[in-house]
């Protein structure tokens, strides 16, 4: 195997939450926030599959 390079592929969950402050909105701008953050996070660091949960 010499010469070969293994790429190693990282997955990730993506968790957000809605605050009680945000009342009954369902998708508040808090979520869309969060979902901006977390996606950047992950891209930045090579992460390319994810999955997001949200919690409202």
């Amino acid at each position: 195997m010499t010469g070969q390079t293994t790429k190693t592929t990282y997955k990730a969950a993506l968790y957000c939450r809605l605050s009680r402050d945000d009342g009954n909105v369902q998708e508040s701008s808090s979520i869309q926030t969060q979902k901006e953050i977390l996606s950047r996070y992950a891209r930045e660091n090579g992460i390319n599959d994810t999955t997001f949960y949200v919690e409202m």
